[in-house]
């Protein structure tokens, strides 16, 4: 559950960051709108720990990238595996052959484009369509 709450001052938000810090949440992103500064919060996941020292949560870049990234990579690039033979291949056009190798390059380089938490946790996937 995504939480918005209004600052005016940087004390103020320094506060409300350690109040939702305190309570198991993370500044995950911050937006300027119209009709004031607010703070954007959203739970922990298994890939964020709690650094003692700094009293912030870190992201486990390489670890979400392994566990959920490559999966779900590996999925698509499984399903598009078949269209790659070289008489299925054939059946496609032009056109839909360089989308298939250029969607399938992009899922190969998607884990090591993703060098933020930002990147990670919000990737558009790109999938082949077949016209």
């Amino acid at each position: 559950m995504m939480m918005k709450k209004q600052y005016k001052t940087a004390e103020e938000k320094q506060a409300l960051m350690s109040e939702y810090e305190n309570k198991g949440y993370r500044l995950t992103e911050e937006q300027n709108l119209i009709d004031g500064n607010f703070l954007i919060f959203g739970p922990k996941t298994d890939y964020h720990k709690m650094n003692e020292e700094t009293k912030k949560w870190d992201f486990d870049l390489d670890g979400y990238v392994e566990d959920v990234v490559r999966v779900e990579r590996n999925k698509r690039l499984k399903e598009t595996d078949y269209l790659m033979l070289s008489d299925t291949f054939a059946l496609l056009s032009m056109g839909e052959q360089a989308s298939l190798i250029g969607c399938r390059q992009a899922l190969r380089d998607l884990p090591e484009s993703l060098t933020s938490e930002a990147l990670a946790m919000n990737i558009s996937w790109q999938s082949f369509e077949k016209k």
